[in-house]
């Protein structure tokens, strides 16, 4: 509401069962990654209708056991990642070079959003945009739950952040 946005939230895989070291930390991170679908990701109604999409967007969480791993996908069909606006702030933080900007791929470019203090966003709202959150999510699954990050992205189309956790034996 307060971002004056229609969004609808879908869930599966509430049914598995977590070990709580896992659940406690996946949490605080959730609260991040889903943040940003809607600051970020998610478009205004009048936006979405221009670009053809229904009025409300989606924000999924899908939690599924794959093997020995925990793998939590959160995904949005809003905006997807700007690529040109991620490099571009990149160089302007000193980040990486105008050259390398050059010929980044795409998945260079989507893992510059976990750089500390990175942000495209101008403003600082009350939902994201301090450079803090993909930040910690990053770090805290490397290191706390020793597992990995990947993103996914397509412009007009949306973005998908997966964690992959190990499960504890």
């Amino acid at each position: 509401m307060e971002l004056d946005k229609k969004v609808r939230f879908v869930t599966s895989g509430e049914d598995l069962h977590v070990d709580k070291y896992i659940y406690d930390n996946l949490s605080e991170l959730l609260i991040h990654i889903i943040r940003n679908s809607l600051d970020h990701g998610i478009e205004k109604p009048d936006e979405r209708i221009k670009l053809g999409k229904t009025k409300e967007g989606i924000v999924r969480l899908d939690i599924t056991e794959e093997g020995t791993e925990l793998v939590v996908a959160i995904s949005d069909d809003g905006r997807g990642l700007d690529n040109d606006r991620i490099k571009a702030k990149a160089v302007m933080k000193g980040l990486i070079s105008p050259e390398q900007a050059l010929v980044m791929s795409d998945e260079e470019t989507f893992n510059l959003i976990f750089s500390p203090g990175f942000s495209t966003i101008d403003e600082v709202t009350d939902i994201s945009g301090r450079g803090v959150g993909m930040f910690a999510v990053k770090t805290s699954v490397e290191n706390n739950l020793k597992g990995r990050v990947k993103v996914e992205s397509k412009k007009s189309k949306g973005t998908m952040i997966t964690l992959s956790i190990p499960i504890a034996s």
